[in-house]
């Protein structure tokens, strides 16, 4: 297991079974180092702790960036894979959407942490399933627990991570696939964290000192909410 490990640690730009193998010269084991990487017995979430301690002294982080990626697929066999928006392809396409987190100051970043985004489709709680993508959960390797889960809650299950791994920025970043979602905003509000991230056109807001008035309300029904004076303003 040493020497089939070793293949994902060596030098080299190709992270894929074949090129790791020959990289392991006369001790390569092609199948046990497919084998390792399928069924792999290590905790992901100790070798992400790791990591991040190894390169938060290295870089010295002045801020923590959360971004996803696509995966571009021509079939449908990969876990989790679905016709999604993508920046990468810059539209809908087949492909798999990774959300990730990294450190990173004016010289150097790194990825400490990531998940596998899983569509609707693929969670059988949703009413938006796909039986065939169900079907394929168990061959894939998806725990029955896991379910669908919007990427800027798994950005903000990230960012609890490394704070608990005690690695930590001063200031979160994020475009505004993340940024034009409240939740998020308020999440980040909610855990202490300074950010800037980007916002689209439709996206609305209060000055900081804006206060609603109360709604006067007589007789029966739901009173009416509190409402600003007046209308929100556009951010861009």
């Amino acid at each position: 297991m040493r020497g089939v490990s070793a293949g994902l640690l060596l030098d080299g730009q190709r992270k894929s079974v074949e090129p790791m193998a020959a990289r392991l010269g006369e001790d390569s084991n092609r199948q046990a180092l497919a084998h390792f990487i399928t069924t792999s017995p290590w905790d992901p979430a100790h070798v992400r702790a790791r990591l991040a301690w190894r390169m938060a002294p290295a870089i010295n982080p002045t801020a923590l960036i959360i971004d996803d990626t696509g995966l571009l697929k021509e079939g449908d066999a990969s876990v989790c894979v679905s016709r999604q928006y993508t920046g990468t392809a810059g539209k809908v396409t087949n492909c798999q959407a990774g959300v990730s987190l990294h450190l990173a100051s004016d010289t150097a970043s790194a990825a400490i942490d990531w998940r596998l985004f899983l569509p609707r489709s693929w969670d059988p709680a949703s009413p938006q399933a796909d039986p065939a993508k169900v079907a394929r959960r168990e061959r894939c390797g998806i725990p029955p627990d896991v379910g669908h889960v919007e990427k800027w809650q798994l950005a903000l299950d990230m960012t609890d991570e490394s704070r608990f791994w005690s690695v930590d920025a001063p200031l979160v970043v994020a475009d505004g696939g993340y940024g034009d979602t409240a939740a998020f905003r308020l999440g980040l509000e909610e855990r202490g964290l300074h950010y800037v991230v980007g916002t689209s056109s439709t996206v609305t807001a209060h000055p900081h000192d804006a206060t609603p008035c109360p709604s006067s309300h007589s007789g029966r029904g739901r009173p009416p909410q509190p409402a600003y004076p007046q209308a929100p303003r556009s951010l861009t």
